[in-house]
């Protein structure tokens, strides 16, 4: 099973580059060794429709991309597989500059949560590019 995990992140990331995407790249492994972050934990927010992951940065200039949103992260509800989204972005004004991550200070990505389906108590799937995936109990 992990061969075939890791063949398939392969694969995805030699579409990516085929494609012409400009996310970097980077090999699996676990999340905090290839992007420099640490998951904290996962939560609903108080009218359900968003779940508020939360992440510390250990190693910074690996932090940037994901930070950056250079690479975006993925959040999947375990029980029914539904990949959570990220909220549609609206512009306003100039782009976002960008933020240089500190070391050990947490930081935050909100997910669309449709028709509330993840709960409390539920199970969660983090990833990033072709990092491991990390499972979190959703609190």
């Amino acid at each position: 099973m992990r061969h075939s995990r890791h063949g398939a992140a392969f694969a995805a990331g030699l579409l990516l580059l085929a494609c012409g995407a400009a996310a970097p790249v980077r090999p699996a492994g676990p999340v905090l060794d290839v992007w420099g972050i640490q998951p904290v934990s996962a939560r609903v927010s108080t009218d359900s429709e968003k779940v508020d992951f939360r992440y510390r940065v250990r190693d910074p200039a690996k932090a940037a991309a994901v930070v950056n949103r250079d690479v975006l992260p993925t959040l999947q509800h375990k029980s029914s597989g539904t990949r959570l989204e990220l909220p549609e972005q609206r512009k306003v004004g100039g782009a976002r500059p960008p933020v240089k991550p500190e070391q050990d200070k947490n930081y935050f990505i909100l997910f669309e949560n449709p028709g509330a389906l993840v709960h409390t108590g539920d199970t969660v799937i983090f990833q990033v590019g072709a990092s491991d995936p990390v499972e979190l109990v959703v609190q």
